[in-house]
Parts: structure tokens; C-alpha cells; sequence
């Protein structure tokens, strides 16, 4: 039974704020020849 009072717990929200950090961290790359096969 999910714990609604404990929404650390909340896969769906955990797994999206996780997507977004990544993109976030993504962009933050420097653009070169290695990265750039890396991040589009």
C-alpha cells in the first residue's frame, strides 16, 4: 500500500525530477567533438 503522507517515496515524481536534472546536467556539457556524439 502506498504512503501518500511520504512522497519521497513517489517513484513517478522521483523518476521525473531525475529526467530533469538530467537535461539539466546535459546542457551544462562543453560542446566538442567528443561530446558531441554524446549530447545532441
Amino acid at each position: 500500500m502506498p504512503n501518500d503522507k511520504n512522497p519521497k517515496y513517489d517513484l513517478e515524481e522521483r523518476t521525473a525530477i531525475f529526467g530533469e536534472n538530467i537535461i539539466k546536467f546535459a546542457k551544462k556539457i562543453p560542446d566538442n567533438l567528443v561530446t558531441k556524439r554524446i549530447v545532441p
